[in-house]
């Protein structure tokens, strides 16, 4: 009767974790709504705190040491690609910018955080139907940490999309430029 009932409590518990977890795993991830309300410029004569571009950090998970999508990052990724499918961002560019910590070499940070926002725009491009002209990618390595105080940290992992319309709307050029003619040497497309 005793392992009867301990096996009972410990299946309970068992049970109740797995719904916890479950819960909090799905509470992590963003909605497109609250993508979609970090992501809109500010307008009027309200000022963006530092004059920092509309801006989402988004935990996109890799697989260890390389650029390969896990299945909580497609979920994610899915969330962000119903965002940028509003309309109202049909005529805005958007920066798929990857961020390391500082474990290893600044040079291979450099790269795998360039291989891995490639990889986020690839995806949206070819599974999610986001436009390839929207999007443009640039790694920073270890160069701007979310926690510059903890530099190993695991949240200085990320993937930021950034609204970049506004800096190219304001830009003396842009008026007789179209968008899909911005210097490439300024960013990196994710057509190569």
């Amino acid at each position: 009767m005793y392992s009867a009932m301990t096996s009972t409590i410990v299946g309970g518990i068992l049970a109740l974790s797995l719904v916890v977890c479950a819960q909090s795993s799905a509470e992590e991830l963003p909605s497109p709504d609250m993508i979609t309300e970090q992501l809109i410029p500010i307008t009027g004569d309200e000022e963006s705190p530092g004059n920092k571009l509309p801006s989402v950090d988004l935990a996109v998970e890799f697989e260890h040491n390389s650029a390969r999508l896990t299945e909580h990052a497609r979920t994610l990724l899915g969330n962000l690609a119903k965002s940028l499918l509003d309309p109202r961002f049909s005529k805005t560019v958007f920066g798929i910018h990857g961020h390391s910590d500082a474990s290893g070499q600044s040079e291979y940070n450099l790269q795998l955080s360039e291989k891995r926002a490639r990889s986020v725009a690839k995806y949206l491009v070819n599974s999610l139907g986001i436009v390839s002209e929207m999007l443009i990618t640039r790694g920073f390595g270890e160069t701007q940490l979310k926690f510059p105080q903890d530099p190993y940290s695991k949240a200085n992992r990320r993937v930021e999309i950034v609204n970049l319309t506004p800096n190219l709307i304001k830009a003396p050029e842009s008026p007789s430029r179209p968008l899909h003619q911005i210097p490439s040497s300024s960013h990196q497309s994710i057509i190569e």
